[in-house]
């Protein structure tokens, strides 16, 4: 199991076993004011709490089904006339769960019809107990529902379009960095191949010049002609296989090329006729230059 997975399961298995705790444990004294007008919680009663509670252990996996199962143990409760508990808890539960997994409109659409069902059968537990200030106790409760429902269900909503906007940044993000990465590949294509033609044109003009004075010169300058078009082809194709299939990241990502082969690149041009002398202090080549400067100077 992966680990946010893992951890996402021990989160909600902590907050079934926090409704399971508050409802068996809470159950019985909250229900010992109410009992002039409500039932006292018997077996039946703890059985659906526990059924209220239970499901949430997979609401991350399945946020509907759970919030029916739970919703349908809480109705059942409220309809059988048990005294309100704790049991109430799993409801702004389901509200988050609702809308920190759903899409708006499906969250929404969900927790209100769990809403209306809930005021329903409050409302008609209200118009039996026909107790004093009817009307001022269903304002009352429709207010407190009402928010028990709207507010878990907004910051569910809030949580999901935080998390969706973070998911889009990060990638943004790696979008971004590979676009970057391409566009550098395609500036080292660009010199290498720049640097090779550039270096065959050399050879070509000098090839041009001694055409017919030294036959011998002409054949040295093709010969390094060849030497770097083949050169140039296999950086090419090696840079090319790099952007279509990138290397892991441990994997050097730079060309090889560097002051490292100035006396190549030295001679090949010398092949062609051309009299190139170089001054360079020792120490710079045992520097261990960055691979940007090194490739620079190479170029």
């Amino acid at each position: 199991m992966k680990p946010w997975r893992l951890r996402e399961l021990v989160q909600d298995t902590g907050v079934t076993a926090l409704l399971l705790f508050a409802g068996i444990g809470g159950t019985h004294p909250a229900s010992q004011d109410q009992l002039e007008w409500s039932r006292a919680p018997d077996g039946w009663a703890y059985l659906l709490v526990i059924f209220a509670a239970l499901p949430f252990v997979l609401r991350r996996r399945y946020p509907i089904p759970v919030a029916v199962a739970s919703g349908a143990a809480v109705l059942t409760y409220l309809t059988a006339d048990y005294a309100y508990g704790p049991i109430l808890f799993t409801i702004p539960v389901a509200a988050y769960t609702l809308g920190s997994l759903l899409p708006r409109r499906a969250a929404m659409r969900w927790t209100g019809g769990y809403y209306l069902l809930t005021f329903a059968v409050t409302l008609s537990r209200t118009f039996r107990d026909d107790g004093d200030n009817l009307w001022r106790q269903i304002a009352v409760w429709g207010i407190v529902s009402l928010a028990a429902f709207a507010a878990p269900l907004a910051i569910g909503i809030a949580s999901r379009v935080r998390r969706e906007s973070e998911a889009g940044v990060r990638t943004a993000l790696a979008r971004r960095a590979v676009t970057e990465e391409r566009l550098r590949m395609a500036h080292e294509l660009h010199d290498s191949v720049g640097h090779g033609l550039a270096v065959i044109a050399m050879q070509a003009g000098v090839a041009l010049h001694v055409l017919d004075r030294e036959p011998a010169k002409v054949k040295e300058a093709l010969e390094a002609i060849r030497d770097t078009s083949r050169r140039s082809l296999d950086g090419l194709r090696a840079q090319l296989e790099q952007m279509r299939e990138p290397a892991p990241d441990e994997a050097p990502r730079r060309p090889s090329v560097g002051l490292a082969e100035l006396d190549v690149l030295v001679d090949r041009i010398r092949a062609g006729g051309l009299d190139v002398r170089t001054d360079i202090d020792p120490d710079v080549l045992d520097a261990n230059l960055p691979p940007d400067v090194d490739v620079a100077a190479y170029r």
